[in-house]
């Protein structure tokens, strides 16, 4: 099952790549990273919440 979560993650930040690249040579630098950071937290929140391990976020200690 693990394959599968980094082949999707793989294509994830692959796509985000290609849009940095494709659309934004006329925005700024900083917005652009911006974006493609937020997208790439929003498909980590969903890989989270597919393998079901969203409960454990809850359970992390200040040390961690």
């Amino acid at each position: 099952m693990w394959i599968l979560y980094a082949a999707a993650s793989a294509v994830c930040a692959g796509i985000t790549t290609i849009f940095l690249k494709k659309g934004v040579h006329t925005t700024n630098t900083d917005i652009a990273v911006a974006v493609r950071t937020i997208v790439v937290l929003i498909f980590s929140i969903i890989i989270v919440f597919i393998a079901g391990s969203y409960n454990q976020i809850f359970i992390i200690d200040a040390k961690t």
